[in-house]
């Protein structure tokens, strides 16, 4: 458990020292001298705050000129264990990160090990990490129950060290568990939590964020709201960046076919149709398949005629079965009226 104990200052600072190789005259500087460190390690003369800033900051640039991926603050000479925690926290992280170490480990055991070894230690900045990879790894299993708790322990711990640009990213994570969950109302909450650092950070970093509060929208039938949204984001995006575009104005027409403004939703459909001739066979047969929808509610059978010519050779090019040629079969049998 963290705690201030008998251990002195100098003793931690040699113990810091050595754990990193370093030579007592290598972290001298201003008025501190080798003799004087000497003398704090052997603890004849107290580390006080002045004296222990000023080898920290030398430890720092030591460890920053060697690569060495540390940093050293006041805690590690003041708390016994605290520097090892930190080590052990980036073992936890460099496995973490490298998920394939961890394939034939019990994975809810090991984690729940490394939550009881966290507990007892004040690390924010690598429990925000660790939980974050921990959210990763039960998120590409689709455990998203799972994935959203240790994405919500991450954003806690973010929020402590006002690192905007983490604080963004994290909740855009803990959004998509929301929705993926049905959690829309609280994907929301999260939304609105992070508007303050909008002005904070790159505007851009805060697209998906205005994306997954769009889709919380749609799934909650506030398809006016969703469209503001959509509106917004057309400001950062443009058709260049083709996949996003695309996944924008779909949710928009969407919407609009939702509202039942359907001469809208096939405008939309037609617009990025053209630039999706050029994309990946699913989004052409997405958007063929949802305009195909909306003319078997207008009942226009020409039109259907001619979408289901164009979608059918589409459909012969897939590799496999598919989605689509389901909702083909079921429209095809709808306009039989």
């Amino acid at each position: 458990m963290e705690e201030v104990n008998c251990i002195s200052r100098g003793r931690l600072l040699k113990k810091v020292r050595k754990a990193l190789g370093f030579r007592q005259y290598e972290i001298v500087g201003s008025d501190i001298t080798r003799n004087l460190i000497s003398l704090i390690e052997n603890e004849k003369v107290a580390l006080n705050d002045s004296t222990m800033k000023i080898v920290i900051e030398n430890m720092n640039r030591l460890a920053n000129e060697r690569n060495l991926d540390v940093i050293i603050d006041e805690r590690d000479l003041s708390i016994d264990g605290f520097f090892e925690a930190k080590q052990t926290a980036n073992e936890y992280i460099d496995t973490l990160k490298h998920d394939q170490n961890i394939t034939n480990i019990n994975i809810d055991t090991y984690f729940e090990e490394i939550n009881m070894f966290l507990n007892s230690w004040d690390l924010p900045s690598e429990k925000s990490i660790i939980f974050e990879s921990i959210g990763d790894i039960y998120g590409r299993q689709r455990e998203y129950n799972k994935s959203l708790i240790y994405y919500i322990k991450s954003f806690e711990n973010t929020i402590r060290l006002f690192d905007y640009t983490r604080i963004i990213k994290i909740c855009s994570k803990v959004m998509f568990c929301c929705i993926r969950l049905a959690k829309y109302e609280e994907a929301l909450e999260y939304a609105n939590m992070v508007e303050t650092f909008k002005n904070e950070s790159n505007g851009t970093l805060f697209i998906s964020i205005i994306y997954n509060r769009a889709l919380a929208y749609k799934y909650l039938g506030k398809y006016n709201q969703c469209i503001n949204e959509l509106n917004s984001l057309e400001l950062f995006i443009n058709e260049r960046q083709l996949s996003k575009y695309l996944d924008i104005m779909t949710l928009k027409a969407i919407c609009f076919k939702r509202k039942e403004m359907y001469k809208e939703s096939l405008e939309i459909y037609g617009s990025i149709y053209q630039k999706a001739s050029e994309s990946v066979l699913d989004n052409k047969l997405l958007i063929l398949v949802n305009m195909l929808e909306i003319y078997v509610i207008l009942k226009d059978v020409v039109k259907v005629s001619e979408l289901l010519d164009t979608i059918v050779p589409l459909l012969n090019e897939l590799k496999q079965e598919s989605i689509y040629l389901m909702l083909v079969y079921k429209y095809g049998h709808k306009i039989r009226f």
